[in-house]
């Protein structure tokens, strides 16, 4: 006889009244296990997807019982149990990467519920901070978002709005703060994201009243820094790519003249991307004039965090002017006024002398 799906009050039974809150959670999550263990065996795709139903609406329970400010009881075991939920989910027969919409409208879970499902997994990694987790239960998270990010990545192949998904996931992951989590998206074309995310701060920066966080900002340089790494685009791809990204980066470091949170984050963008050590002919390589337009920029911006914002410049910073620069100021075929980059330059480390004396990188 199938599985038939009950209610979780059906579910969760009757507690004696001496049972601890503790006790009734790991009954929960017991119960989630039970439920999960037959899912393999079990050859009706709608009865396995009513048992993963069933175990998220017991999980949701148990995460609407957590006292605010107060540590995830079980939160080891809760994050196992959702990492199998999310493997088990797109290994049901119907449910495929490449889809069509039509399709995706006949999902025992539906495209939503995937992503509300795996979304609720990060937060829950990154409520208990994901290095502090055991060693099998950072496995099972690894293991269980590389499966789903790649299986999204396929369907993005077919359906580019499902890129949007990716770059939340991506966006998620990066807040976290987790290295080890970045093996995730593996495969997945960063160049595509560093589209789609250039295209939302675009938007902003183009209104009546432009802005960008600094968190995109952030975003947007790792994303524009490892797609220089990225093989398979051609040289006038990859280089279109480039100056894009290199005018939006422009476009917020005028922004940041007058928000002075946004240098800090433009100016690391800059000094990460002049950092790429790669065999790049489009901006990797010195006197590339996209790369000279990033060092001029980028003196600019430092300029202005130590001059108009009174911030410290960071050290990465200052080394990656220190090693470009001279490139700049030499080169015949730069089209910026060479000596105006001098003396910004000077300007620059004239006020970090006088506001920080102390400092060793002279």
């Amino acid at each position: 006889m199938g599985f038939s799906y009950f209610p979780f009050t059906q579910l969760s039974g009757w507690y004696p009244s001496h049972t601890t809150l503790t006790d009734v959670l790991a009954h929960r999550i017991q119960q989630c296990r039970d439920l999960l263990s037959g899912l393999q065996s079990e050859p009706d795709e709608q009865e396995k997807a009513q048992k993963i139903h069933a175990v998220m609406d017991i999980l949701t329970s148990i995460t609407t019982d957590q006292l605010p400010g107060k540590p995830i009881a079980h939160a080891a075991e809760q994050i196992q149990v959702l990492s199998t939920v999310v493997q088990e989910m797109i290994t049901l027969p119907s449910i495929s990467p490449t889809a069509s919409p039509a399709d995706m409208q006949h999902w025992p879970i539906s495209p939503l519920e995937m992503r509300q499902w795996t979304e609720l997994l990060i937060a829950l990694a990154g409520s208990n901070n994901f290095s502090s987790l055991g060693t099998a239960t950072k496995s099972a998270v690894r293991d269980a978002l590389g499966r789903f990010i790649s299986f999204v990545g396929i369907h993005a192949r077919s359906n580019p709005d499902t890129e949007l998904l990716l770059l939340d996931l991506y966006e998620s992951l990066t807040a976290l703060s987790a290295p080890e989590l970045q093996s995730c998206f593996l495969g997945i074309n960063k160049s595509q994201l560093l589209r789609r995310l250039e295209q939302r701060m675009q938007s902003s920066l183009s209104s009546a009243s432009p802005s960008v966080s600094p968190d995109e900002v952030k975003l947007f340089g790792r994303l524009a820094t490892e797609s220089l790494s990225e093989s398979g685009l051609s040289p006038t791809q990859l280089g279109g790519s480039i100056n894009a990204a290199l005018g939006t980066l422009a476009q917020v470091a005028r922004l940041a003249q007058t928000q002075s949170s946004l240098a800090p984050p433009t100016s690391d963008a800059y000094a990460a991307l002049l950092q790429v050590d790669v065999p790049n002919q489009v901006f990797c390589q010195p006197g590339s004039l996209l790369r000279l337009s990033a060092v001029d920029v980028l003196n600019r911006t430092a300029r202005m965090m130590a001059v108009t914002h009174q911030q410290s410049v960071p050290s990465e910073v200052l080394s990656a002017l220190g090693a470009n620069l001279p490139q700049l100021i030499f080169n015949d075929y730069f089209l910026g006024d060479r000596v105006e980059a001098a003396r910004t330059y000077v300007e620059l480390l004239y006020a970090i002398v006088l506001r920080e004396p102390d400092r060793k990188e002279w």
